[in-house]
């Protein structure tokens, strides 16, 4: 009887250790002070994002489960102690006060959370020293959620506001700024999209809206400030956030950099050319962050220096172009058109008014000269009944790809033009609002837009056997495809397409 309570005892006990055991595993984890935390242990910034510079993911620590190894981690550097957000998650660590006279630095998890996969690509910051979270894909739909971490019970809770607005937080397409010092998060555009809904028209599965938003975080409440230009909407897929500024965002985009101003609402274009040589050649698997007019860059896994670049307002030229155009502006251009399209309908009502009284006193002339010919005719040659009329067509002309298919033929015409290479399939499905897809869904939208593109092409040049979308296996990996459109045909597609 003991001996069986004993076993009991011991089953229970495994029991309660075991999920405690689990759940704290790597509760705490050291690393070496590096240079990287050093520098950021002497500098004064608060609430500064780092962020990550090309699709090279750096981790500052291992994790070992399974579950989470693999994903990115977001730093944040908040009253000298540097938080580690573990992406499309819910897990936190947090350093102790940074030092550069410790040999190490601890991380501690302060969280207790569980659920994750809700929030991919979400954007992470600091406001009134509380950590949050907003918006991101998962469970089949892109959300507006915005949450906030909850020291006393460990775990995250929902912060309403008065619509939501699914903004998402990628580097490939910059369309995230956060004001600190004004508590605002603006997004240049989101996206729009819910599998769990019906729609019978697939192109419409997700939509990217390209309305500018502002969040005020005091009120937590969304505001329209405008629409995003046409010159940043035709470039967006060529778009590389490099870092977060003061006043807006530092960008690459069509092989200069730029400074999108969002406080002057104006882009700034780098002309320092020994800075872009920098930016364009020294960033790749670094992290970067901004202190002023200072931008730091370093691997925190290495114990080499960290590296620096000073900007001065005359490394800058002003442009005149706009990063939005206002909703006051877009109100009154909006007006304009109106009174303008009136004007031309006026115009054009008049015109065609005019026309129609000329021919039909012209049929009217010409019937009296027929009616009186006819009568004047013998009777066997009075059965004509009708005149002979100028008839059209009822089908006007149309363009031949609708806006799907040229922005895939311009992605693959720009990759070939001005960069002299192919096209891969990340770079199309991205272009196709797929990239979180499943491969599977990926594919089939891919090639049924391909096909189509190609079977107009072929109607149109009366060519069974013309592609205008050509395909090639991969040099690197043969089991993937990169696309090119040949040189006859890219000549051909210049009287088709609008570049």
């Amino acid at each position: 009887m003991k001996c069986c309570f004993l076993r009991f005892f011991f089953i229970f006990l495994i029991l309660l250790i075991f999920p405690a055991r689990s759940f704290c595993q790597q509760s705490r984890i050291s690393i070496p002070n590096t240079p990287f935390l050093q520098r950021l242990a002497i500098g004064k910034p608060t609430g500064v994002a780092i962020g990550q510079h090309e699709n090279k993911p750096i981790t500052i620590f291992p994790i070992h489960d399974d579950n989470f190894k693999n994903y990115a981690h977001i730093l944040l550097l908040n009253n000298k102690r540097l938080y580690v957000y573990l992406s499309a998650s819910g897990i936190v660590y947090e350093s102790d006060s940074l030092d550069p006279q410790k040999p190490t630095i601890q991380f501690n998890r302060i969280d207790s959370t569980q659920h994750f996969g809700y929030n991919i690509n979400c954007y992470a910051f600091f406001y009134n020293n509380n950590l949050y979270n907003i918006g991101g894909y998962g469970f089949w739909r892109w959300n507006g959620q915005l949450r906030t971490f909850m020291r006393q019970t460990k775990g995250w809770d929902i912060v309403p506001l008065n619509k939501e607005v699914p903004l998402y937080n990628e580097p490939i397409m910059p369309n995230v700024w956060y004001n600190h010092r004004q508590g605002k998060i603006l997004s240049l555009y989101h996206i729009e999209g819910n599998q769990a809904v019906k729609n019978n028209d697939p192109e419409k599965d997700i939509v990217q809206v390209d309305s500018v938003m502002e969040l005020d975080l005091q009120t937590n409440s969304w505001h329209s400030m405008g629409v995003l230009t046409a010159n940043l909407v035709e470039n967006k897929n060529r778009s590389y956030l490099l870092v977060n500024l003061d006043n807006g965002l530092l960008v690459k985009r069509n092989d200069r950099i730029e400074y999108w101003d969002l406080i002057s609402n104006s882009i700034k274009v780098l002309n320092n050319a020994k800075i872009a040589h920098i930016l364009f050649t020294q960033l790749y698997g670094t992290l970067i962050w901004v202190e002023k007019n200072k931008l730091f860059y370093g691997n925190p896994q290495k114990t080499t220096h960290i590296d620096s670049i000073v900007f001065k307002d005359s490394d800058f030229v002003m442009t005149n172009h706009l990063v939005y155009t206002p909703i006051n502006q877009k109100l009154s251009l909006q007006y304009w058109l109106i009174f303008i399209s009136a004007l031309i309908l006026l115009a054009a009502g008049f015109f065609f008014y005019q026309q129609y009284k000329t021919k039909r006193l012209s049929i009217n002339h010409i019937s009296s000269v027929v009616a009186n010919d006819i009568a004047a005719l013998p009777a066997q040659h009075t059965n004509i009944t009708s005149l002979p009329q100028s008839l059209q067509s009822a089908y006007p002309n149309q363009q031949l790809f609708n806006s799907i298919e040229i922005a895939l033929i311009k992605l693959i015409s720009d990759n070939i033009n001005n960069h002299n290479r192919y096209t891969n399939i990340d770079e199309i499905n991205r272009a196709l609002g797929m990239f979180n897809k499943s491969a599977n869904l990926q594919k089939r939208k891919r090639s049924d837009i391909i096909s189509a593109i190609n079977n107009k092409w072929s109607i149109s040049n009366h060519d069974r056997n013309s592609l205008l979308i050509d395909r090639i296996k991969s040099g690197t990996d043969g089991r993937s495809n990169e696309y090119f459109i040949s040189q006859e045909n890219l000549k051909s597609i210049e009287q088709l397409l609008t570049f």
